[in-house]
């Protein structure tokens, strides 16, 4: 009653008369509306512009899940065949036309119009049998009203718990004792599928460490469903944030050096940091949002280096850097992951749980993950590092008589660098950058005419030269 109420008569009849002159009622027509109303109504069916997507909730999951308009069509077509039944109006079933059913399609995206709507429900950690609150209490009941699209899917268990992942893997990786409650944190924010804290974790250190195990797990337990692969190179590209509609961690793994110097690494910094993105589909007309709350977890060999512009501070705020020496174990366990995931899934998703509860704790008394001091000192070494061809020309060179050839900076730069334990960025971007800096910092332009060791003309600066942190030989 209350859709006829809203929408008008589910279909139009007109008066007809049989063979023999009996007059009946047949349909002739549908009310498109109300048949997008009522399968709404009936399936909790959801439209939003944000994402140019339908959503269909499971209660099965208590996921709502995506929908494409050739699946709502069939659902479509199946309800009308039904109320054909229901109705005794066989001649119904001869209107569920592809033609009737796209309008029906087309009516249901402003009928069931959501705008933000998954931005609405409560926050709540989802897994395989319920939801932990953001109070920590655990409801076992799934409803649409947590307006959730994903989950963990492992179970929730309070009793449950993981030694062999504690200790033999965690514990190897990170040893100091603060770095295994942070990343217990870090494991907790992705669990909850948003990244309040705004941060980026980053974890590097030898081949065969472990690191790659443990971000395997991370990658099971938040669900293979709700991650992506992350590749800077492509994120200024057109497409590229389109593919992360719908997840909520962003997965590096065994990135190389440069991975955050790369163009495009700068969008990362949105990416966590809160700001709404346009995303372009291929073969679409129309743009979609992907929110910038999204856990971003990278895994490395060797030491990363930021593509800084100029926006130290901000990568300092978004940064988190763990770091292991650990070597790789005697006994290797092929599949170790597996092995930890299948005897101790329910407790690690436990044990992150007591991360998030963490977190909440640190985000409600600073509005951030607390660091240490040695925590904080790694992201700034780092930055550092990143800068660091700048600030040998601001500490390592100086006004005063004499000249520099680009292969005496070089070679110094190389030394100080290794005095730090730094690696030495590539030559091309070293020449290439050089230039712009002398100018900048000391005000002197490159000659092509500067005297070199043997004599012969080479490109420098005159009126510069080493300063003692620079040559300290």
């Amino acid at each position: 009653m209350r859709l006829k109420m809203r929408y008008g008569d589910p279909w139009k009849i007109e008066k007809a008369k049989t063979a023999d002159g009996v007059e009946i009622e047949i349909v002739v027509g549908l009310n498109e509306r109300f048949w997008a109303g009522a399968i709404g109504k009936e399936t909790d069916l959801v439209h939003c512009p944000d994402t140019q997507a339908f959503w269909n909730y499971d209660q099965e999951s208590g996921l709502f899940v995506p929908l494409s308009a050739e699946g709502l069509r069939e659902i479509a077509g199946m309800r009308l065949f039904q109320a054909a039944s229901d109705e005794n109006r066989p001649e119904v079933k001869n209107l569920a036309t592809v033609n009737h059913l796209d309008r029906i399609v087309k009516a249901a995206k402003g009928v069931r119009e959501h705008r933000n709507f998954f931005d609405g429900g409560p926050q709540s950690i989802h897994c395989a049998n319920g939801h932990i609150r953001e109070d920590l209490t655990f409801d076992s009941v799934f409803s649409p009203s947590y307006r959730s699209r994903n989950r963990s899917p492992y179970p929730f268990h309070d009793d449950a718990d993981c030694p062999r992942f504690r200790e033999e893997l965690l514990q190897r990786v990170l040893p100091d004792k603060d770095d295994r409650i942070l990343m217990q944190k870090i494991f907790g924010l992705a669990l909850l599928g948003d990244n309040p804290a705004q941060r980026i974790a980053l974890l590097h250190g030898p081949g065969g460490a472990g690191k790659g195990v443990l971000l395997r797990i991370l990658r099971a337990v938040v669900g293979p469903d709700n991650v992506c692969e992350l590749r800077t190179k492509h994120l200024a590209e057109r497409f590229e944030i389109n593919r992360f509609v719908g997840k909520s961690l962003l997965l590096g793994s065994d990135v190389p050096g440069d991975f955050l110097e790369c163009r495009g690494a700068e969008v990362l910094k949105s990416l966590v940091g809160g700001d709404p993105l346009s995303a372009e589909g291929k073969g679409q007309n129309t743009y979609v949002t992907v929110e910038g709350n999204l856990n971003v977890f990278i895994v490395s060999n060797t030491r990363l280096r930021c593509r800084l512009d100029g926006d130290v501070g901000a990568w300092r705020r978004r940064l988190i850097l763990f770091e292991t020496k650990a070597e790789p174990p005697s006994k290797r366990i092929p599949n170790f992951e597996k092995v930890l995931l299948r005897e101790e899934g329910a407790g690690i998703l436990r044990w992150a749980v007591e991360g998030f509860a963490a977190a909440l704790v640190d985000l409600e008394e600073t509005g951030d993950l607390v660091l240490t001091d040695d925590q904080s000192g790694r992201v700034d070494d780092l930055l550092m590092e990143s800068a660091s061809l700048e600030r040998f020309v601001e500490v390592g060179i100086c006004k005063g008589s004499g000249s520099l050839t680009v292969d005496e900076i070089e070679r110094a730069f190389a030394d100080w660098c290794s005095d730090r334990g730094w690696s030495v960025p590539p030559v091309s971007r070293i020449h290439r950058e050089l230039g712009d800096l002398m100018l900048r910092v000391h005000g002197k332009p490159k000659s092509n005419s500067v005297k070199g060791d043997d004599g012969k003309s080479r490109r420098g600066w005159r009126g510069v030269h080493l300063t003692e942190e620079g040559d300290p030989s």
